[in-house]
């Protein structure tokens, strides 16, 4: 199936909206429902700063799927004694690897290292393994 495309005011048609990762579709009580969170845990990702909400219209919060991706991955972190510090310089780091990767070419995604490096056995849970 070929992607609809946009319409003539230049916005894109809603089935190109659905598959962009990117557009802010989701509201903040869909998205606490997809996590299993209050809503103020959310109010308080973007108040620190680990997420950027759009408010497209009526001023509300709405969140696209790459940005829940985000949140999810930053509240794991935080299950896991991570400071909030600590979770938005993991994140800004990490943004920055993935810009400097794809200047590079490479891909890479939060929170998941390269395969490529786990097959080696070069890499493991995010440590250098011991030459022999």
């Amino acid at each position: 199936m070929t992607q609809p495309p946009a319409r003539g005011d230049g916005h894109l048609g809603w089935e190109a909206r659905l598959d962009d990762p990117t557009a802010p579709l989701y509201t903040i009580a869909v998205v606490a429902d997809l996590l299993g969170v209050d809503q103020q845990v959310l109010r308080r990702l973007d108040v620190e700063g680990i997420v950027q909400s759009a408010r497209p219209s009526g001023n509300q919060r709405r969140y696209s799927r790459d940005d829940i991706a985000v949140m999810a991955y930053a509240l794991g972190l935080r299950e896991e004694g991570m400071p909030r510090a600590a979770v938005v310089r993991i994140l800004t780091l990490e943004r920055d690897v993935a810009r400097l990767a794809a200047v590079a070419g490479h891909t890479v995604t939060m929170g998941k290292r390269d395969a490529d490096a786990d097959a080696d056995g070069d890499v493991e849970d995010g440590r250098r393994s011991p030459r022999p």
